[in-house]
């Protein structure tokens, strides 16, 4: 298996193997092959030498946190005086900032460091100039062609570069420059290059995979404090932390302080010495995540209500605005609307000049699409995956209609089914702890070295249940044929649960890894598809046959609020929906007269709660449902058929109620009814077999029991016979609904 895994890698010999398996410092590029690294060493050594004041200028994000707290760290070391400054998301904008070069000033500097940025700021070096202080630039992003007219731009990814590896994050960048000046390379500035390296998503390669590896041995052997107290906040287990605990656990930390105010703070924690005062810098952290989140999901419900109506006009690029959505967030949420509809997306906020970010799918240039209607634009940048922009909101719906008109002329439609890449195939037979150990010897994992993702095949769908707090997880036992069974995970897939069909094969899409609970320790799968068996069709419609099991497909379709429920009485919608009912869309169907509240219902997804009331009635409803929508079938048997014909005891004890009562309202009625039997359907068939008979009548909105002199038989009124028709035939129906296989149903 891991020969088959390095060959997917483009590894193809021992010696590659052996050096992708074993990162080692040995096999580090040259510094001397960064551009202009000379020219910043020689004016560094004059600093140091002059005793001049330098200005670390960094950037709000984990990258730029990182890569300013390793500058100081390794400048203090060398013997440098230095202070450090990191722009305001809002008050100052990405990168090189007036207000951080005239604080410099302030503060005494003559000399400016830039760390994560600086490559696109021409004007802010030429203002520092002005201000009397020179500039080095390091940075990692792509120049313009122009170059800013700094005294150093030590940028791996410049056209005059002989540096063998373009792909350092900016943290990377700096870490080069400290061990040029320590050539001792200290664990601390290790650890920093590791976490931020990872925390920028650049690709896990070359020279970034042995950073990253040797940084997380310094820290599971030992941990900075602020990173320590990160990882103790971010609930990571201290000593067996990898890249997946950086990237989803402290990274977003360390980002949120930039995302919703100052990223000061960040780098306080990391600069932090004192485990105690780490631990409560690292708990403001944790709060500012908290409220991230908060902030994040607010704005992601808002936006999803725009998605669906763009989704509805078949937009190939979702464009959705909203005035106060905070700018800090608004990347995430972007990220959020395409992992759920797969379309490129644009988050953008504010009012007059709207600012924006931007999301794209695999295979679709959404900086070149931007370039393509730039005229609409006031400014744009990024890369194909990511970028961020400016559109004055007068224009933005003819931004929205000439960005999906370049779309669907650069063939968006042909990319817009997401794609899993697979690397091997796993049957039951394959998985051991074994298996997993030597799938860790690939490790760290992460952009441009994914977690081996695998096709399980060969199991059947065991026991399924959604879990979590709001049960937005999916859990799921495969069988194997020999006792081999295996538990697997899905976060935030329950909507996958629609695929499985317990006791049927599945293929499952999937990583290994270990779950370590009460000291015991097995093989999982976390998963990120399943395809079950193929679904039933009648008339173009998909239906998902669940008349022999409730949950946990009910409770998924409950938690869309986008499902619509049919039941045929009130009685049975709340007997299956509960508490929920009164937040789910519910249908009640009457045995006719129904057509009117089924034509034209808008959704996606329709759920069957009772059996409707003929076969005819269930074929009808389905052919005035949307083309592909998808229909679930659950089908209470238990439903109470004498709504249908009252029995006769049923009708005596209401004669009784009422007599007793007087005349009544409607609603008065209703209430003379057993409480698990109000319903209105009921009432109209009792009120009208009670006035055939001679037994009760309207008059002026008002109901009255008439004047009785001899004994009534309800049973030879018409009204009585249409019903008892009716029960019966629905006796007939309900009994073949719960025995007949999906083709006698809707044959």
């Amino acid at each position: 298996m891991l020969a088959s895994l390095l060959l997917n890698r483009g590894i193809q010999d021992a010696q590659g193997a052996l050096d992708f398996l074993c990162p080692d410092k040995s096999w580090l590029h040259s510094w001397e092959k960064l551009p202009d690294i000379d020219i910043a060493l020689e004016r560094l050594e004059q600093a140091r030498s002059r005793g001049e004041k330098v200005l670390i200028h960094g950037d709000y994000d984990a990258d730029g946190i990182t890569a300013t707290a390793l500058l100081v760290t390794a400048f203090r070391e060398w013997g440098l005086d230095v202070c450090y400054y990191l722009p305001h998301r809002i008050d100052d904008g990405y990168g090189l900032s007036r207000a951080g070069l005239e604080q410099g000033q302030r503060d005494g500097c003559t000399l400016v460091v830039t760390v994560d940025c600086g490559v696109s700021n021409p004007q802010e070096v030429e203002y520092a100039k002005e201000l009397g202080m020179d500039v080095i630039i390091t940075d990692h992003h792509l120049p313009p062609d122009e170059l800013p007219r700094a005294l150093a731009v030590v940028n791996p990814k410049r056209k005059d570069s002989a540096y063998p590896f373009s792909e350092l994050a900016g943290v990377g960048v700096a870490w080069k420059l400290a061990t040029i000046l320590v050539p001792q390379t200290s664990s601390a500035t290790l650890q920093l290059a590791a976490l931020g390296t990872v925390a920028d998503l650049v690709p896990l390669l070359d020279e970034n995979r042995v950073l990253v590896a040797k940084g997380l041995e310094e820290i599971n052997s030992n941990p900075l404090p602020g990173i320590a107290a990160l990882a103790t906040a971010a609930d990571c287990q201290l000593g067996k932390l990898d890249s997946t605990n950086i990237a989803f656990g402290l990274a977003p930390r360390l980002n949120a302080t930039g995302r919703m105010d100052s990223a000061t703070v960040a780098v306080d924690l990391l600069l932090e010495t004192d485990p105690d005062m780490a631990a409560h810098l690292a708990q403001g952290l944790d709060q500012k995540n908290q409220y991230r989140r908060q902030v994040e999901m607010e704005i992601l419900i808002e936006a999803m209500v725009q998605a669906e109506e763009e989704m509805r006009a078949q937009s190939r690029i979702l464009v959705l605005h909203g005035k106060n959505w905070h700018p800090g967030v608004i990347g995430i949420v972007a990220s959020r609307v395409l992992e759920k509809y797969y379309r490129p997306t644009i988050i953008l906020s504010g009012e007059g000049m709207l600012t924006g970010s931007a999301r794209s799918i695999a295979g679709f240039d959404i900086h070149a699409a931007l370039k393509g209607v730039s005229h609409h634009l006031d400014k744009f940048g990024g890369h194909p995956g990511a970028a961020g922009l400016s559109v004055e909101e007068q224009t933005m719906e003819t931004f929205r209609q000439a960005l999906n008109e370049y779309a669907v002329d650069a063939g968006i439609d042909q990319l817009l089914q997401p794609v899993i890449e697979l690397e091997a195939i796993v049957t039951p037979g394959d998985i051991s702890l074994e298996l997993v150990d030597e799938i860790a010897l690939l490790e760290p994992f992460g952009f441009g070295n994914p977690q081996p993702v695998f096709a399980f095949e060969g199991f059947k769908a065991g026991s399924v249940d959604l879990v979590g707090k709001d049960k937005t997880h999916l859990r799921l036992r495969l069988d194997g044929p020999v006792q081999d069974n295996i538990w697997a995970i899905g976060f935030s897939q329950a909507p996958l649960v629609h695929n499985i069909d317990k006791g049927s094969f599945l293929q499952v899409a999937g990583m290994l890894s270990l779950n370590r609970w009460n000291g015991h320790t097995s093989v999982q799968v976390q998963f990120t598809d399943i395809r079950g068996q193929e679904l039933w069709e009648y008339l173009g419609r998909k239906i998902y046959d669940r008349r022999r099991c409730n949950q946990p497909w009910l409770s998924q379709l409950m938690a869309d609020s986008s499902t619509v429920f049919f039941a045929n009485t009130r009685w049975g919608a709340q007997r299956l929906l509960g508490t929920s009912l009164e937040n789910c869309r519910v249908v009640t169907l009457p045995p006719d007269k129904y057509r009117e509240k089924v034509y034209n219902l808008e959704a996606n997804c329709f759920c069957f709660l009772d059996p409707a009331w003929t076969a005819e009635q269930l074929r009808d409803i389905i052919s005035l449902l949307p083309q592909g929508c998808q229909i679930h079938l659950f089908g209470n048997s238990a439903a109470p058929e004498h709504i249908l014909r009252p029995n006769l005891n049923l009708l005596r004890q209401f004669y009784k109620a009422w007599r007793d009562n007087g005349g009544a309202a409607w609603a008065n009625l209703l209430d003379l009814l057993p409480q698990d039997l109000s319903e209105p359907i009921l009432l109209e068939r009792m009120l009208a077999i009670l006035t055939e008979a001679g037994l009760a009548g309207e008059s002026r909105g008002r109901w009255e029991l008439s004047t009785v002199k001899e004994k009534v038989d309800l049973t030879r009124t018409q009204a009585w016979s249409r019903y008892s028709s009716q029960l019966k035939e629905y006796q007939n129906w309900l009994q073949g609904f719960c025995s007949q296989t999906l083709d006698q149903l809707l044959a």
